[in-house]
């Protein structure tokens, strides 16, 4: 998996080369293989470039991924932090917190640890 995300990064930075802008299920796959290999830093990189390309408007259920990988991989601050950034960005619902709720408490997530974090970063 790691020479698989290499490729993919690799074809991700061609692409700002050629100044084409990712479509956000490519930002989703990405940052899927970079929680899957471990790799915070690639992880974190994207993540700003998905806060920060302001023609991807990511779906639900891929800052629910995204938020989760965060968490999963760099710990509940920066998960917190991340959701704090999306929120400020794209108008969230009650569902979306209902669905990110339940998929980190299937993760083994602290939903009260979480939302104090949160708290903390608002």
């Amino acid at each position: 998996k790691s020479q698989k995300l290499e490729r993919a990064i690799d074809a991700y930075e061609n692409m700002g080369i050629d100044k084409v802008s990712p479509s956000c299920a490519t930002y989703r796959t990405l940052i899927r293989l970079a929680a899957e290999v471990g790799d915070q830093a690639v992880l974190q990189r994207l993540v700003t470039d998905v806060r920060n390309d302001l023609s991807c408007v990511p779906s639900h259920a891929t800052m629910v991924e995204i938020v989760s990988a965060v968490t999963l991989l760099m710990g509940i601050e920066s998960g917190a932090q991340t959701l704090k950034d999306f929120s400020s960005r794209f108008e969230l619902s009650k569902s979306f917190f209902e669905t990110l709720s339940e998929t980190l408490k299937s993760k083994k997530v602290s939903v009260s640890s979480f939302v104090r974090a949160l708290e903390r970063e608002c």
